[in-house]
């Protein structure tokens, strides 16, 4: 799937009705000025999930808006699957 840089925008700010959030907004980086955000959205035509990576300004001060200086962008298509995790804890 292809998206203008405008279109991409209308979806991750939720201004459109062809598609919707499917999992909450993950902060994955953070720069200077910037935040590195992921989120998953469902293609409702479709029935598919797409996961949308974008940077945003990281204090209102930042005038950063998702894919500002992108023409084009193409969402990575996921499935939800269930995953395991081993993690260290403390002992009491």
């Amino acid at each position: 799937m292809k998206l203008t840089g405008k279109e991409a925008k209308a979806v991750v700010w939720d201004e459109t009705d062809d598609w919707e959030p499917a999992s909450r907004k993950e902060i994955t980086d953070s720069l200077r000025w910037s935040l590195m955000v992921e989120r998953v959205f469902k293609y409702i035509p479709t029935k598919r999930f797409y996961k949308f990576y974008w940077s945003e300004g990281a204090t209102e001060q930042q005038e950063e808006s998702p894919f500002e200086y992108e023409n084009f962008y193409s969402p990575q298509e996921v499935v939800e699957k269930e995953v395991v995790v081993k993690k260290w804890v403390g002992v009491i």
